[in-house]
């Protein structure tokens, strides 16, 4: 279906003045515009709107600076089938705004400079409508600048009051800042102030320190001496004092100091002419005079420093006669230059020249050579020794210049000590040299060797081990260093242990070792060769044996039958040899075994064969006994009528035999208690039973005592 839609627009514009048709809406920059429609549809459905740009989705549009300018804007609505639109003209206005100034230096209003100096003035501007901007200084309404920043710098003859203003401007509005300077007056001729006297010395140059004039538009001159340059180099004829004036002016201003430049007199050196070295030998004379002249005729007066020892200096004149203990060999290239005569010894003088305060100094070397005396030997007397003794030679020498000292030997010896053997017996002279190394002195000795007895040398026996009931045999053997025969004994010897024919024999027993698992014997052996004997000890080493327990006896027999239910007792008897303590472990099967005493009780319950052992330990050794068991049914018990017999005595089983009326009675014999049971004690227990008082059967158990008590 066709629709007609009709649109009412109304423009609803708040502070708008209109000039145009109702298509067309004027404002100015920063106004709000708000279109507001109305339409009908003839079917009454729903409308929607839109417009387009500046405007937003509600028809509004608040302008701002930079907006001025024409906008078509198109107003469109829609009942969602069909929709109709109308354009209308928005015509923004220019809203010129005056530039703004946001910051300026500087911030004081009143500002105080001095003659010649200078101050920044800026400012930053901006301008809503981005319209350019223009800058105008006036320095007391007179153009300066246009640049958005100005220096003001006063001339020394511009003191006084002053008015700095900018005007900021965007073509049509304008903005500005004013500032107060103050200028104050600057006394260029205070700067002489600054310039005092100057003293140098005769020879310096003098220079005075001056103010940067040129900094202050002023000219300067100096008079002579020193002269515009500023430089003066003085003389040694040039002592006293001199007025310099210095002038400054810039145009009409004018300015003037008068200095005292003073040069102080400096007294010109004098010649000391130079000192050749000396060189001489030891007990000889060196002479030196000295000569020195000073340019202005001033006196001059000699010393001298680190004089040696007997060195005199009178006037000018230097004498020295060096002794023949000058020339000292303190250190190892002092004597090996010694050896070859070519040891000299440097002395250093320094010889000092004077005059009105001041001095020269020249350093001398004198060098003295050494003259070399020959070594004085002292006696050496006579040296007697055993053969087998050191000789020592100790010969004593002075050297009158402390040279170090060698001593030489020639004949029976070489050198100053000899250790003699045995063959040295005798008498022997021997000459003995003492040298400098140039010079020498020589003396004889005699030396007497008295023969001496060896004694013999045992040879190595090396490490000794035995076990206990082994059997050790052992050859000594020792040599006689002179030849002689050697005889080899022992004394305390252990028991069975003989040394015969240099040969030592020994088997220990079992009881060697008490504790532990080895002994250590010392045994001292003994060699002679009639006069000396030695002696060597020998560590012997013997090594405890363990000795296993013994099984002395078992019960009962090895193969017994027993009934099923009954108790069945077994018992081993078993000694140590080495007395040490047994255990007992009793086995009844792979998984059955027990650690107890040499007697124990067992009831069998299962029929068949059985294995019963006893392993019996003293810890490293062991002995096992086993029986073999057979187990059987147990019979049900009968009554036998009979008449009593004789108990039987039976060790280790009990046998009864019973009355068919009566209930057989039992009764136990302790043994009797001695005051005390002893380790190894057997002792009995008997079982009798009876029935009515008459005896029908009698048992015996038998007991070791294991421990004391």
């Amino acid at each position: 279906m066709n629709k007609n839609i009709l649109i009412l627009l109304i423009m609803l514009v708040l502070y708008i003045s209109f000039s145009n048709a109702i298509s067309t809406i004027v404002v100015d920059e920063t106004e709000l515009i708000s279109l507001k429609t109305e339409a009908r549809d003839e079917d009454n459905d729903v409308l929607s709107y839109s417009f387009t740009g500046p405007m937003d989705e509600e028809g509004k549009w608040q302008t701002a600076y930079g907006d001025a300018g024409e906008y078509k804007v198109t107003v469109t609505v829609s009942d969602g089938t069909s929709s109709t639109s109308q354009d209308v003209l928005l015509v923004v206005k220019k809203k010129n705004v005056a530039p703004s100034i946001e910051s300026f230096t500087p911030e004081e209003s009143e500002v105080v400079i001095n003659e010649g100096e200078s101050i920044d003035f800026s400012v930053e501007a901006s301008d809503l409508n981005k319209d350019p901007i223009s800058y105008i200084w006036k320095l007391d309404g007179k153009q300066v600048s246009e640049e958005n920043s100005y220096i003001y710098k006063p001339g020394y003859w511009d003191s006084g009051t002053y008015n700095i203003e900018v005007v900021v401007s965007d073509g049509e509005a304008n903005v500005d800042k004013k500032w107060g300077v103050k200028v104050n007056d600057f006394d260029r001729s205070a700067l002489l102030d600054g310039i005092g006297g100057f003293t140098v010395k005769e020879g310096e140059v003098l220079s005075l320190e001056l103010p940067d004039f040129e900094e202050y538009n002023l000219e300067y001159t100096i008079s002579d001496p020193v002269g515009n340059d500023n430089r003066w180099e003085t003389g040694y004829s040039d002592e006293g004092t001199y007025a310099v004036e210095i002038a400054i002016k810039d145009g009409e201003f004018n300015a003037s100091k008068t200095i005292d430049a003073t040069v102080l007199d400096v007294d010109r050196p004098f010649v000391f002419k130079p000192i050749a070295n000396a060189m001489m030998e030891e007990n000889q004379m060196v002479s030196i005079e000295l000569d020195a002249s000073d340019p202005d005729g001033d006196l001059i007066g000699f010393s001298a420093e680190s004089l040696p020892s007997g060195a005199s200096l009178k006037g000018n004149k230097f004498e020295w006669v060096p002794g023949y203990d000058t020339v000292t060999k303190g250190n190892s290239l002092e004597k090996v230059l010694d050896k070859f005569h070519l040891l000299y010894m440097p002395f250093k003088i320094v010889f000092i020249a004077k005059s009105k305060g001041v001095e020269q100094r020249q350093s001398v070397l004198i060098t003295v050579k050494d003259v070399n005396r020959k070594p004085v030997l002292e006696d050496i007397p006579t040296i007697n020794v055993k053969e087998g003794e050191q000789v020592l030679i100790e010969p004593k020498a002075v050297d009158p210049d402390g040279d170090s000292i060698s001593y030489y030997y020639s004949g029976w010896m070489d050198m100053n000590n000899y250790t003699t053997n045995y063959e040295d017996a005798g008498k022997y002279k021997i000459g003995v040299v003492a040298s400098d190394g140039f010079l020498e002195d020589e003396k004889f000795v005699s030396i007497e060797v008295e023969d001496v007895n060896r004694a013999p040398v045992f040879g190595d026996i090396g490490k000794v081990e035995v076990y206990e009931n082994e059997k050790l045999t052992l050859e000594l053997y020792a040599t006689d260093p002179d030849g002689d025969s050697v005889n080899i004994s022992a004394e305390l010897l252990p028991n069975t242990a003989t040394v015969e024919d240099n040969i030592f024999m020994w088997a220990p027993d079992y009881d060697t070792v008490i504790n532990g698992p080895i002994g250590i014997f010392v045994i001292d052996f003994k060699a002679s060769d009639g006069n000396d004997e030695v002696v060597k000890s020998v560590n012997i080493t013997v090594y405890n044996v363990n000795r296993a327990p013994r099984i002395t006896e078992a019960g009962p027999k090895n193969s017994i039958t027993v009934k099923n239910g009954e108790t069945q007792k077994f018992k081993v008897v078993a000694d140590d040899a080495d007395g040490d303590e047994l255990t007992y472990t009793w086995k009844f099967g792979i998984l059955e075994q027990y650690v107890g005493y040499p007697l124990m009780s067992r009831n069998f319950s299962s029929l068949g064969d059985k294995k019963v052992k006893v392993v019996v330990s003293d810890g490293k050794e062991e002995s096992e006994y086993e029986w073999n068991v057979n187990v059987i049914e147990k019979a049900k018990p009968q009554v036998i009528v009979e008449k009593p017999k004789e108990a039987k005595k039976v060790i280790e089983k009990e046998e009864v035999k019973k009355k068919p009326v009566s209930q057989p009675t039992t009764t136990i014999t302790p043994p009797k208690e001695p005051e005390k049971r002893l380790e190894g004690d057997i002792y009995d227990k008997y079982t009798i039973v009876h029935v009515d008082g008459e005896v029908i059967g009698e048992s015996k158990e038998s007991f070791i005592v294991w421990k004391e008590g």
